[in-house]
C-alpha cells in the first residue's frame, strides 16, 4: 500500500454534534501510509494556529504520530 494525502479543515465546527460539544477553528492534517496491506507504517500530523472547544481556546496545537498498523502487534509513538 502507498498513500499521502493532505488536507484542511477550514472549520471545525462542523464537527460541534459529532464530539458533543461546540467547536471552532480550522486544522490541517497528513496521512502517510506504505508498506503491506496487513502492516503499513504510518505517519499522521495534525496542526492548528487555533482551536476552540466548550468555549476555551488553545493555540499553536502541534500533533504527531507514527507506527504500524499491524492488528496482531499495533505500535505507535505519539
Amino acid at each position: 500500500i502507498q498513500a499521502d494525502i493532505r488536507g484542511t479543515l477550514g472549520d471545525v465546527s462542523v464537527l460541534s454534534p459529532m464530539v458533543g460539544v461546540p467547536v471552532g477553528g480550522g486544522v490541517n492534517f497528513a496521512l502517510a501510509a506504505s508498506g503491506a496491506r496487513s502492516a503499513p507504517d504510518f505517519s499522521v500530523s495534525a496542526d492548528s494556529d487555533s482551536l476552540t472547544a466548550s468555549g476555551r481556546t488553545v493555540k499553536t496545537i502541534k500533533l504527531a504520530a507514527t507506527g504500524k498498523a499491524d492488528i496482531a502487534n499495533p505500535a505507535a509513538d505519539v
